[in-house]
């Protein structure tokens, strides 16, 4: 087995932001933010030796089960960003992994947090057995809460519907976790006194090329929520959204 340094258990690459990673009030897009933390968690796994080849030898994937970000400071257009990730110790069959964005000088801009599980290909179910990583964990949390999952669309107002879109399917053939951001993004359709603070995004169920989302949405004092049904009343994500006014 390959030996992990403990340098190796963090992992840090740039990018420089472009025009195409911010809205129209030159905010950067929630789909960015999650797309850059795929990014970053997929060139890391390959390293821990946790890649998407290696799982798919073993007949396994990696699943997103949530994620969330809270921007600190507002990144802008033609930014070099760094975002640095690690690991967290394994909880059952829970695989987290924390993201830390800075700019050039450190300063941080946003921070992250995911939960991801194991699926076995041939059963399509979580795995229990545990996958070994040859490595010393870092325990270092950027959240002191966890994520918990938001209320079902009780009371929601139904505001639409999305049929996936081939050019949002991913190598596993559903729908790219980043994609649903776009979801919700379009369902806020926030103002230009209104900015995202914090996201967070539970993924319950698959949705493949030519599933129709039904989108739901409730405001509420401790945020706005979006989520989305199949037409077989299955939930397929949830989503709430701090968002401050200007």
């Amino acid at each position: 087995m390959k030996v992990i340094s403990m340098e190796d258990m963090i992992f840090s690459r740039t990018f420089p932001l472009t025009a195409g990673d911010f809205d129209g009030y030159d905010r950067l897009k929630p789909y960015a933010i999650l797309n850059y933390f795929q990014e970053v968690a997929g060139l890391h796994s390959v390293i821990l030796g946790a890649g998407y080849e290696d799982l798919l030898a073993k007949n396994k994937i990696w699943v997103l089960l949530k994620t969330r970000f809270r921007i600190e400071s507002q990144p802008h257009l033609s930014q070099t960003i760094k975002i640095t990730t690690w690991p967290l110790p394994v909880d059952k069959v829970y695989y987290g992994r924390e993201y830390l964005v800075s700019d050039e000088a450190g300063n941080v801009l946003i921070k992250g947090s995911s939960i991801w599980a194991m699926i076995n290909l041939k059963t399509e179910t979580v795995t229990l057995e545990k996958w070994k990583f040859p490595g010393t964990f870092i325990k270092d949390h950027l959240f002191e809460d966890k994520m918990t999952k938001a209320t079902s669309p009780a009371y929601a107002l139904k505001v639409g519907s999305h049929p996936v879109m081939p050019s949002e399917i991913d190598h596993n053939r559903h729908m790219n976790n980043a994609m649903y951001a776009n979801i919700i993004f379009d369902t806020l359709d926030l103002a230009d006194s209104e900015e995202i603070e914090q996201m967070e995004i539970h993924f319950e169920s698959q949705a493949k090329k030519g599933t129709v989302i039904e989108i739901y949405r409730k405001d509420a004092e401790i945020g706005k929520f979006v989520f989305g049904k199949n037409f077989g009343d299955g939930m397929v994500f949830s989503s709430k959204t701090i968002v401050k006014n200007l």
